[in-house]
Parts: C-alpha cells; structure tokens; sequence
C-alpha cells in the first residue's frame, strides 16, 4: 500500500512535536528518562513551579546577545551602540486557554493531562547548581575480559511520571472575581478560572 502525502505530513507533524514538546502519555515514550533537565532537553512545553530556586527558573542564555558587524568605513557612525543592562529572563510557570461555551453552561470538566519530570538517580549523583551534564549513552567500562564489552542503560536522570486528573470547573458569572481550583494531587498546580468578558 503507498505511503500518502498525509501519511507524511502526519508523522511530520509528530516529530517534530516529540522534538519540541516531548511525549504526551500515551507515547511509548511516556516515561522517558532524559539525562538533563526537560528545560535543556525540549524548546517548548514544560512550566517551571513559581516556588523552584531562581536558577531553576530562570534562562541564563537569554539575555546573550549576537555581536553586530559594524558597518561602513570604520568612522564614527559605525559604532555599535554601547548595550544596556541584561534583564533577566524567566522560564514559563503558566499558560493560557480560552473556550467558548453555549449560554447557560454552569459547569466544566476538565481532563488535564500532564508529565512530572523527578531526577531519578543516587544522592551523590543530583544535579549540581547548574544542573550539570549527564552522558546520555551511560555506556558502562568493560566488565569482561578479552574484549567482551558490557553496556549498561542509564541509571540516572529526569524521569518521567505520566499524570492525569479530571477537575469540575464551576463557571463563574461576568464580572465575578477570578476564581482559583487546585488540580488534586498535582503538587499545587492551580487552574485559575477567569469569567467571561461582560461585553
């Protein structure tokens, strides 16, 4: 049977959201053990708990900035302007997502799905400040002799749990103050439930 163009563009589409993003829990991958941390490992699609230390939080490469050729005979006017104070960039702790409802809907339920990535691994092993490099190969010394090599998986790591959890939204009344829900055994993530636009 051929392959169809949007056979193609399917799979495509899933590798570069496994690329990106990472698996989602049903992926054969759903329980990844990655050897740095998911915030070195994907671009996109994890938040960082607003309670983590600040070098957890925050992005040390995203004040760099690139070197500009200058420009011209070399005069004065060709200079790169002197650069200002790099503002501290911090990684995501949330995210937004408007649905529209038909007039007279009180309530919601929610299917939030997730990942909780864990360091996995000895204690002399954690991750140090700067959450240094783990091989990803983990290949073990030869354990035999005459030239019998024995590799070992990795021991170490950020493992991933799969989560999921159904929440009852109650929708609240335009105007009425944002209201706050707690997803149940999710380590204090909250799902903050804006009302509607009054206009």
């Amino acid at each position: 049977m051929p392959v169809t163009s949007e056979q193609i563009r399917s799979e495509v589409v899933q590798a570069l959201r496994l690329d990106l993003v990472g698996p989602d829990n049903n992926h054969a991958f759903a329980q990844e053990l990655l050897p740095e941390s998911p915030s070195r490992w994907y671009l996109t699609g994890y938040l960082v708990p607003r309670s983590a230390p600040e070098r957890q939080r925050s992005d040390p490469t995203a004040a760099d900035e690139i070197d500009a050729a200058g420009e011209g005979d070399g005069g004065d006017d060709a200079a790169n302007p002197e650069r200002g104070a790099a503002r501290k960039s911090y990684l995501p702790s949330s995210m937004g997502l408007t649905v529209l409802v038909a007039p007279g809907v009180a309530t919601l339920e929610a299917t939030v799905r997730w990942g909780d990535y864990l360091f996995e691994g000895a204690a002399e092993e954690e991750p140090s400040e700067d959450e240094g490099d783990i091989d990803p190969l983990n290949v073990a010394e030869p354990k035999e002799p005459y030239g019998v090599v024995a590799f070992s998986k990795p021991t170490s790591g950020f493992r991933r749990t799969p989560r999921e959890e159904q929440v009852l939204l109650g929708l609240p009344n335009p105007g009425a103050p944002l209201a706050t829900v707690e997803v149940p055994n999710s380590n204090c993530v909250f799902r903050r439930n804006r009302p509607p636009n009054p206009t």
